[in-house]
């Protein structure tokens, strides 16, 4: 967004260019965030498909020999 600022402070630019700039930024950010909440569903969809589970286990130990 500084160059959007930059360019409208210079007078090359209007503020409804401007406007049109951070609003293409904030709907960019927002479908970011979706993205990286589906992913993270996705990840808990293949975790329970493949059989895991949130229940708290004890980890497995390995004997010395």
């Amino acid at each position: 967004m500084r160059f959007a600022t930059v360019q409208y402070l210079a007078g090359r630019r209007d503020p409804r260019w401007v406007s049109n700039r951070q609003t293409g930024q904030l709907t960019s950010e927002a479908n970011l965030v979706k993205l990286r909440g589906l992913r993270q569903m996705n990840r808990i969809t293949l975790l329970l498909a493949l059989g895991g589970s949130f229940e708290a286990t004890p980890a497995a130990t390995v004997e010395a020999r």
